[in-house]
């Protein structure tokens, strides 16, 4: 009995590729029936689609793909609906940390936290532009760390996993009994609309989901080419949705699909219960660290503690049983050393990109050489040091000296700005790098066709006495100037982090509050 009250019945649908016969959909049925948890299994040839029942707390869905891969078929995950009503809480709430390369600027920072709340199994989401990280609290069962950072990067931006941590099981107990995680009979679905190429297109495709019965909530993206529905499932499917957008000439599929809960809803999650309060410790080492977390754990009032980055604590704390002050005088009086941080300053500060300035270094020596010929040497007695033949005919030393220092710096310098302009073109949102790529590829490009139409017209045998025109100097300086200022500004965004970690810890440990002519320490 205990193990069935401990059950967590879910279906998942995946989608299943490979099968070209009844024999291999009654192979994939079979695989999975004959897996421990799997209650019922429903392979449909047609669709490519397997519908699988199966106890969540024995396995999950990622493990049901595994399965039907392992007899040789290809499996990918499409949704995952919560069947049980017990007042365990239905969805894994999961924290993951981003580090994401790129931002610039607020713009760009609300880019990101658009295309990660449009993602379905997302939950809350926070963007850091001066810490160049993004919070994100999902649903596990929906969506991984790795896909979330495929989300960030397909507008453009590097991402990566920072770490990814579980919600506080008090935080999920606390809010099954405050909220019960019942099912509200919505459905979030996120579609993939190809064929829009302007805000005409996606007004289109907005109108026509909102027209659909049932549908409670739309919002397109133009960017990601993606849209987010929210739908009663009673009146409406996924697949009927993307067959309105089909309908109106546009291409649409379903990416994935899952239950809008009560208990966590689908655009926010309450960080702390109403009654727990936040602290950050730091302390000299991950062994005194975990020194701390066995003290803290014997202590009242103490709901969990978390360590992070190895030498900081994140507890979380009931503030009608114990004071921080409280707390930090019981762990110094063990010799543990320990001391408030500012919650900023316990992540990864903004750091200077180290490949920034290695790419500056490589960039600034050629661009020197390059402007000392040709803007120092003609103005010295120096002007003919470089005008004789150089071998190649029509060619002078000069122009051959100019093309083989600027192009390490357009090529492999200047790649950078080229890989993001590309992106942000793929996106349909040019932006600077965008502009410096298009500059520098333009006066490289022009000068390298004068240098080979000089050649051939030499081999053709006219003769200049001339060098033929060339840019050579606009790229590289060009290039040369934005990493310095991109370079100011990440040590510009460096030390604002430091001053703000400053001015926290200027702040007093603690305050005297005067009410009624009593004085309380607090």
């Amino acid at each position: 009995m205990a193990a069935q009250s401990q059950a967590r019945p879910s279906r998942a649908e995946l989608q299943v590729e490979g099968m070209t016969c009844a024999a291999c959909s009654g192979a994939v049925t079979r695989a999975l029936q004959g897996r421990a948890g799997v209650k019922a299994a429903e392979v449909s040839l047609l669709r490519n689609r397997a519908t699988v029942d199966f106890d969540a707390t024995q396995l999950t869905a990622e493990q049901l793909c595994e399965v039907i891969e392992e007899i040789g078929f290809d499996a990918a995950l499409v949704g995952v609906e919560n069947l049980g009503s017990s007042c365990q809480p239905t969805a894994v709430i999961k924290i993951a940390e981003l580090s994401v390369q790129g931002m610039t600027c607020a713009a760009c920072s609300g880019a990101v936290n658009r295309a990660l709340e449009a993602k379905a199994g997302v939950l809350e989401v926070e963007v850091s532009l001066l810490r160049e990280r993004a919070t994100v609290s999902y649903d596990a069962q929906q969506v991984t760390a790795e896909q979330l950072c495929g989300e960030v990067e397909d507008i453009g931006f590097d991402a990566a996993v920072v770490g990814v941590q579980d919600r506080p099981l008090s935080m999920e107990k606390d809010a099954c009994s405050e909220q019960p995680a019942a099912s509200t009979g919505k459905r979030r679905a996120e579609l993939s609309v190809q064929g829009m190429t302007c805000a005409a297109c996606s007004g289109a495709v907005e109108r026509a989901l909102q027209g659909c019965d049932g549908v409670l909530e739309v919002e397109v993206s133009l960017l990601r080419a993606k849209a987010v529905v929210v739908y009663r499932s009673d009146e409406t499917t996924a697949e009927q949705l993307a067959e309105e957008v089909d309908d109106i000439g546009f291409d649409a599929s379903v990416l994935s699909q899952g239950e809008v809960l009560a208990a966590v809803s689908s655009t926010s999650v309450k960080k702390l219960p109403p009654e727990t309060a936040k602290l950050h410790l730091q302390v000299g080492n991950a062994k005194l660290a975990a020194e701390c977390q066995r003290v803290l754990e014997e202590m009242a009032g103490i709901v969990s503690t978390t360590t992070f980055n190895s030498c900081f604590l994140r507890i979380l704390y009931r503030p009608e049983t114990l004071q921080p002050r409280n707390l930090i005088e019981a762990l110094n009086d063990k010799d543990l050393g320990v001391e408030h941080a500012n919650p900023a300053s316990a992540q990864d500060k903004p750091r200077v990109d180290a490949s920034l300035q290695g790419d500056l270094r490589c960039a600034l020596p050629p661009t020197l050489a390059i402007l000392a010929v040709v803007f120092v040497m003609p103005m010295t007695s120096l002007k003919h040091m470089l005008s004789f033949s150089c071998g190649i005919p029509g060619l002078h030393a000069e122009t051959l000296l100019l093309f083989a220092l600027a192009t390490p710096v357009q090529c492999y310098v200047g790649k950078r700005f080229h890989s993001a302009a590309r992106k942000a073109l793929k996106r349909r949102s040019p932006n600077m790098d965008v502009l410096i790529s298009t500059a520098t590829c333009l006066a490289y490009g022009y000068s390298t066709l004068m240098m080979g139409l000089a050649v051939f017209l030499a081999l053709c045998g006219e003769t200049q006495e001339e060098p033929p025109p060339h840019f050579f100097e606009t790229p590289c300086t060009l290039i040369t100037v934005v990493l310095i200022g991109r370079l100011l500004e990440a040590t510009a965004k460096q030390r604002t982090a430091a001053s703000l970690d400053e001015l926290v810890r200027t702040a007093p440990p603690t305050a005297r509050l005067v009410a009624d002519g009593k004085v309380t320490e607090v």
